[in-house]
């Protein structure tokens, strides 16, 4: 779990970077760990590798009897959670699909950027179909964000939307009938 928030804590900068980069810095993310100690998620996350460590033996002990007679495992890692937070409301229940929308891409943008920078690989960032339910803007921000990485792979029915970013480098290719084949369009 202090993996988890550690690694958390690593992606941020780079969600809040990716987040303003696609919001035309209108919107700001902050994701927050929250770890399934005991019955409830935590607000707070433990001090230190011993108090991670401490809680956690604490909470499978008190939990023992009850994972038992339900037959599953009730907390632990698998049940953490990340709260995602847009302009400092939760994302879940306040942010409308284009902000969802915009939130996950900014994190797979944070994760391209942090293999890149961090772990020096150049990432193959796949999208499909992630322009349809964006206003202009944000379709801007997300075109914008491509120029960062060197291999991108992105899927549309609707051309016209890329044609902006298309240059004499990019490979254009249409599936038809189930085969693939290279675009021979204008």
């Amino acid at each position: 779990m202090k993996g988890r928030a550690d690694a958390l804590g690593l992606l941020m900068p780079y969600a809040c970077e990716q987040m303003g980069r696609l919001s035309d810095d209108v919107e700001t993310i902050n994701l927050t760990y929250k770890p399934a100690l005991g019955d409830a998620v935590e607000d707070h996350l433990p001090i230190d590798e011993a108090e991670w460590t401490s809680r956690m033996l604490q909470a499978l002990n008190d939990g023992r009897p009850r994972e038992i007679g339900a037959g599953v495992t009730l907390f632990g890692p698998h049940r953490d959670d990340v709260e995602v937070l847009i302009d400092g409301l939760p994302a879940a229940s306040f942010a409308s699909r284009a902000q969802l929308r915009t939130a996950a891409l900014s994190l797979r943008f944070a994760e391209a950027a942090y293999l890149q920078t961090c772990l020096g690989d150049e990432p193959v960032v796949l999208l499909d179909d992630v322009l349809s339910e964006l206003d202009e803007q944000r379709r801007r921000g997300v075109l914008e964000s491509f120029e960062i990485f060197q291999q991108v792979i992105v899927t549309t029915a609707d051309p016209d939307r890329v044609r902006d970013v298309l240059t004499s480098a990019t490979g254009r290719f249409v599936v038809t009938g189930g085969a693939i084949g290279r675009f021979e369009g204008e």
